[in-house]
């Protein structure tokens, strides 16, 4: 839903409340733009722990902006925003931007600094082989996609790990060749693999009921598409198992 006016926003989400008032503030201070951003609502300033979701965030220091926002893709759209291509966010150009626009300094952008090494020979390598396994694999409809996807999340929402043995009583349950079940693993591990390449400098920690764990996910751009990448055993487990208020 697009929101022009305080009143598109009672109208759209006026029946929830808190999500409502969070509109309303964020259409009062946010800039301007001609760009598409998007962020993530952490909190209103004031305070030094925010939890918005899942993840509870610790700063070093309370937060005396009105905003605290997590802006990590942008987008770009010709015609429809149902068509809307995304690209990971430059943000310093986004920093920018909105200083540009407006040199309100009621938002805390929060966007903690990541690296990635250059040297990611070991990753091109294990890509590198999936891509010969993958062409004897056996694919699957659609239909048993969406079912295969719907027995995973169950899996991991349990907190059961998924060896082999998982992979095989999966496919003859939903009839298809565990060789794909065995390559949607070994690209779960390739994903695991370039997440350790990534460094992450800032200045907040990050828990989950009480234990603290690191950044949820990260948006990357290469020739291929934009991905966001996310430990989906700590992260997906504990969106899953979250009691909703």
């Amino acid at each position: 839903m697009i929101n022009e006016s305080h009143e598109d926003i009672d109208k759209n989400h006026g029946h929830i409340k808190k999500v409502a008032n969070i509109l309303h503030q964020c259409f009062d201070e946010l800039p301007r733009t001609q760009h598409i951003y998007q962020g993530d609502f952490v909190g209103f300033g004031g305070d030094n722990v925010y939890q918005p979701n899942t993840i509870a965030y610790s700063f070093c220091d309370t937060i005396e902006q009105k905003l605290i926002i997590t802006p990590h893709t942008k987008y770009t759209a010709v015609d429809d925003l149902r068509n809307a291509v995304s690209y990971q966010l430059d943000y310093m150009s986004f920093l920018k931007d909105c200083v540009e626009i407006d040199s309100d300094e009621d938002i805390f952008w929060f966007s903690p600094y990541i690296d990635i090494d250059t040297d990611l020979s070991d990753i091109v390598a294990q890509c590198e082989y999936a891509s010969v396994i993958s062409g004897a694999v056996d694919y699957t409809d659609n239909n048993t996609a969406k079912n295969l996807i719907k027995s995973l999340n169950s899996i991991i929402a349990s907190d059961l790990h998924i060896d082999d043995l998982t992979l095989v009583a999966l496919a003859d349950y939903h009839h298809c060749d565990v060789n794909l079940l065995r390559l949607w693993k070994l690209v779960q591990s390739i994903k695991h693999d370039l997440m350790l390449h990534i460094a992450t400098y800032n200045e907040v920690e990050c828990y989950i009921n009480g234990e603290e764990v690191g950044h949820e996910g990260y948006v990357l751009s290469n020739d291929y598409g934009t991905f966001k990448l996310i430990y989906r055993e700590v992260f997906s487990n504990a969106n899953f198992n979250r009691v909703r208020v």
